[in-house]
């Protein structure tokens, strides 16, 4: 099955750069970024998201302030990605 995902633009920018299993890019907008994504590509995204979106792991990092916008694309990226994986 292929879904039609909107991911958070920062995030999205942030794991297309690391080459990572994306789909297929349809639009950059300056929101979101809208893919097409079978079950597996979805899968990675949220693995992904789910790392980054772990506040308490970052705080503690020196680096967190610098990454914060980064953690918070990836909580909203969860959030969408679970819905779509529930359905």
């Amino acid at each position: 099955m292929i879904f039609i995902v909107d991911i958070p633009a920062i995030f999205a920018s942030d794991h297309v750069a690391r080459e990572l299993p994306s789909g297929k890019l349809l639009k950059t907008g300056k929101r979101h970024w809208k893919f097409f994504c079978d079950f597996d590509e979805i899968e990675e995204w949220l693995s992904d998201a789910k790392f980054y979106a772990d506040e308490n792991y970052w705080r503690d990092a020196t680096e967190f302030e610098e990454i914060k916008s980064i953690v918070r694309s990836a909580q909203r990226t969860v959030k969408i990605l679970e819905k779509i994986k529930n359905w």
